[in-house]
C-alpha cells in the first residue's frame, strides 16, 4: 500500500495501537529518512524529518497510471497492450518521462487479473468450463 503527500510518495511500514507509520519511497534508494505518520483512518498526515530530495509529482502521475492500468485489466477483457496504450495516452508529459518498463506493466496487469479472478463454482456440467 503506498500513500502520497505534497509530491511525496510513501510506503506502509509499522502500524502501533493509534497510528500507522509510514517511511518515503526512497528510503532504501536515496536513503530518505522522511517519515509520515497517519491515523489508522489514515487521517491527520504528519510528517517528521525532512526529505533529502525534492517532491516529484511526475512520480506520482507515473504510479497513479500503474495503479489504474492494475484496475482497468481487472474489469475488462482489453489484452494487456491495449490497457496500457490507454493509459499512455492520458499520462502527462512529466510522467511520460518516467514510465515503467513494458514488460513489467504487463506482469503488473497480469497479477492484478489472477488476484481479483474469482473461478464461478460449477453449478452442473454445462457451467463447469465457462470460467472466465
Amino acid at each position: 500500500m503506498k500513500a502520497a503527500l505534497q509530491g511525496y510518495m510513501y510506503t506502509r511500514g509499522v502500524a502501533s495501537t493509534l497510528r500507522k507509520q509510514w517511511q518515503c519511497s526512497l528510503t532504501n534508494s536515496a536513503r530518505c529518512p522522511g517519515p509520515l505518520s497517519t491515523t489508522l483512518e489514515n487521517g491527520d498526515p504528519r510528517e517528521g524529518t525532512t526529505h533529502n530530495h525534492g517532491p516529484s509529482q511526475a512520480a506520482l502521475d507515473a504510479r497513479r497510471a500503474k495503479a489504474a492500468m492494475a484496475n482497468h485489466s481487472t474489469v475488462g477483457n482489453a489484452r494487456p497492450t491495449e490497457v496500457i496504450a490507454e493509459a499512455v495516452r492520458e499520462l502527462n508529459q512529466g510522467a511520460m518521462a518516467m514510465p515503467p518498463r513494458a514488460g513489467h506493466l504487463k506482469k503488473n496487469i497480469e497479477n492484478a487479473r489472477r488476484e481479483s479472478h474469482t473461478p464461478l463454482d460449477p453449478v452442473n456440467s454445462a457451467n463447469l468450463w465457462k470460467i472466465p
